[in-house]
């Protein structure tokens, strides 16, 4: 008896009786929300009109989540430099294959016809003339200057929406050395136009954060639900939001 008056009094009993009354409580009360629930709802439909007895804040989680797509969608991608190397690699490759060219003991029409094949696209006759019949020295100083200009242009960056919207030549306009004469100015932008490609990628990391920031500044779009409001009619389908203010209401 001496035992079980001990156990009774003991801080073990008494933890596992508030443990149990809890449990019994917080069942009861979920209990009851689902019974007064289903009282009200039945197959996601009213049974009968719900009045606000109070003022009822919810939020709108539909619209919410559908602002932060349209607010993730219009974050413009995060652009990195990359390729920079490569390209001015190609610049001077470009250069070598003129000096090259320019040595050969060929007729100035097959050295023509070579010149032009080191292009995309033709850059015109007197940019190939300039470039077979020059002296050393001057053509050295072109691809220099040339070479400055896509330094600076690869700096200011290039994507490739530039290149759609033949933006190109203005930034290379912009980044040619003042001291250039006016006669060299077509003829360097030929030459970049040759090796230009994009040196500004995406950056998806970078990108998936600001959009990720740009969603968690989305305020929650609310909904309230004034006192003497109906909350739903006889009859209507229960939406999420619904839902959320009949809980709100006590009856979920």
């Amino acid at each position: 008896m001496q035992k079980i008056i001990d156990f009774i009094i003991s801080k073990s009993f008494r933890n596992a009786v508030c443990f149990i009354v809890f449990t019994f409580l917080i069942t009861t009360a979920i209990s009851s929300q689902n019974y007064f629930f289903q009282k009200v709802v039945e197959n996601g439909i009213s049974k009968r009109d719900i009045i606000a007895q109070k003022d009822i804040k919810v939020i709108d989680t539909k619209k919410t989540e559908l602002h932060k797509k349209e607010v993730a969608q219009s974050v413009d991608p995060i652009l990195t430099q990359a390729e920079d190397e490569f390209i001015i690699s190609s610049l001077e490759t470009l250069q070598k294959s003129v000096i090259k060219i320019r040595e050969k003991n060929a007729p100035d029409n097959v050295k023509i016809d070579e010149i032009s094949i080191l292009f995309e696209e033709s850059p015109g006759k007197s940019v190939i003339e300039y470039l077979l019949k020059s002296e050393d020295t001057d053509l050295n100083i072109l691809f220099e200057r040339a070479k400055v200009t896509l330094i600076g242009a690869l700096n200011t960056g290039i994507s490739a929406k530039d290149i759609e919207n033949s933006n190109v030549k203005t930034i290379i306009s912009k980044n040619i050395p003042i001291t250039t004469p006016r006669g060299q100015i077509s003829l360097i932008t030929s030459l970049l136009n040759q090796v230009i490609v994009p040196n500004l990628v995406v950056d998806e990391f970078a990108t998936e954060i600001a959009k990720k920031n740009a969603q968690n500044a989305v305020k929650p779009y609310e909904v309230i639900f004034k006192k003497g409001q109906k909350i739903v009619f006889d009859g209507e389908p229960v939406t999420k939001l619904k839902s959320d203010a009949l809980r709100a209401a006590g009856y979920n």
